[in-house]
């Protein structure tokens, strides 16, 4: 038998608790995979195990909530449960394991609902631990957004209101899983097509004195965008220079070194080194000096079914011709036709997925550090934007809708009379920090 996680009838899943020595129960959406006990069968007996830190297995005894070496092991039984098909009972000395409410183990000398126990290799937990770990869109749900749960006693899983078979559940994962998006089949014919909602703002920040537009931008974000999700920091700034807008925002820093422009402008290029970031769904790549001024939901949920990079067409501005700020001169170079008129703007990137955009991103690196490399680093103009423009149009692989119809661009500096989503504030050049702490004392007093 390969090894197999423990969930409990009350929903829960057993792990141990390093610091208590212990055995408990938690949520499966709380839980931590490398806290988690599993079963693994050696010599025709099972025992229960668990990988320290430094990945040494070591056999744990929940009778007495021991923690053993390699050769202090306790035997278990497991046997089919008579009280709840799919279901196991797990005996140590002839006590049943059961258990208890308030999230302890115990052993009782009779089998009922609370000493059954589910078994799932390692793959299958961790499908059910992700979809019950996020929220959730479909479709054909609008725009509606469903945190699942999970009802182990019956074996069904509830999505969108629908009981759903554990096993046709993760039939389905096997099967038909894409990424962060799951086609569920069930009840042998119906399907429900889900996407994973579990966006994330991703910022670029290089020097002190980015830090006031920062400010501005999160206080919007939170405040007037409704966003109360993770926001992802890549910085060369030391971690308590966010102390004060970590009161407001949860914030997670990625230090990294920059050394010239280049560096700077290029470091959201590297978002596919970081593991973490494929779990999220979307991404947004934000420049400091943006606003979002209403829920940002309302353009992330469409963001989340599209599979190309979207960002701001700036029709009318920008010709992929003439502009080499959006890259005219590599077209040019390269001796092809752009598929479309005009570039975009990169100061937001909407990205639905890495496993969907990964590659792309991985392309317009890799091009562009050739390209540099043969042509001096200053030799492009805006240098990611003008390859991004490059590649996605070659590609024909971007977006113009999404980002474009949800953001305003104040060219006279003055405020926006209606509410769009994103005010990128590049026109107020080097003081758009007062510009977009005018916008956001507008947009709180607008709100009393």
């Amino acid at each position: 038998m390969e090894d197999k996680y423990i969930l409990s009838s009350i929903d829960t899943v057993l792990e141990f608790d390093w610091d208590e020595k212990s055995v408990k129960h938690v949520k499966i959406s709380e839980s931590n995979i490398k806290n988690c006990i599993f079963i693994r069968s050696s010599f025709g007996f099972y025992n229960f195990c668990i990988f320290s830190k430094e990945g040494d297995l070591f056999y744990i005894n929940p009778k007495n909530k021991g923690l053993f070496s390699a050769f202090d092991s306790t035997k278990v039984e497991i046997e089919k449960s008579s009280y709840n098909k799919n279901s196991y009972s797990i005996k140590i000395e002839d006590k049943y394991m059961s258990s208890f409410f308030d999230g302890s183990i115990g052993f009782m000398g009779h089998e009922f609902q609370l000493e059954c126990f589910w078994l799932f290799n390692k793959e299958d937990f961790l499908s059910i631990k992700d979809l019950l770990s996020h929220e959730w869109v479909s479709k054909s749900f609008g725009k509606k957004i469903c945190k699942p749960s999970i009802k182990i006693l019956e074996y069904k899983l509830n999505i969108f209101g629908i009981d759903i078979c554990i096993y046709d559940f993760l039939q389905s994962c096997r099967k038909h899983k894409n990424g962060n998006n799951i086609a569920i089949i069930y009840e042998n014919w119906k399907i429900l097509n889900i996407f994973k909602y579990n966006p994330i703002f991703v910022y670029c920040l290089f020097g002190y004195g980015i830090l006031k537009q920062f400010t501005q931008s999160v206080r919007s974000l939170v405040k007037h965008g409704k966003f109360n999700h993770r926001i992802f920091v890549i910085t060369n700034l030391r971690e308590e220079y966010f102390d004060n807008i970590r009161s407001i925002a949860d914030i997670t820093i990625e230090r990294v070194d920059a050394f010239d422009r280049v560096d700077h402008v290029c470091s959201r290029l590297n978002i596919t080194n970081y593991k973490s970031l494929y779990d999220n769904q979307p991404i947004i790549y934000s420049d400091a000096d943006v606003i979002y001024d209403s829920d940002v939901y309302n353009f992330l949920y469409k963001m989340v079914f599209q599979k190309k990079i979207s960002a701001q067409l700036e029709a009318g501005l920008a010709s992929l011709r003439e502009s080499d700020g959006v890259g005219a001169v590599l077209f040019k170079k390269s001796e092809t036709n752009p598929l479309k008129e005009w570039g975009f703007n990169a100061g937001v990137l909407g990205i639905p997925n890495l496993y969907e955009c990964g590659k792309h991103i991985e392309l317009i690196k890799s091009s562009m550090m050739n390209y540099l490399r043969e042509n001096g680093r200053d030799s492009l103009e805006f240098n990611d934007q003008a390859m991004s423009n490059y590649v996605l149009d070659s590609l024909d692989e971007f977006d113009e809708e999404t980002i474009t119809s949800v953001t305003h661009v104040p060219l006279d500096k003055s405020i926006p009379k209606t509410r769009k989503g994103i005010v990128h504030c590049w026109p107020c050049g080097e003081e758009r920090h007062l510009y977009m702490e005018k916008y956001n004392d507008y947009l709180d007093a607008s709100e009393e």
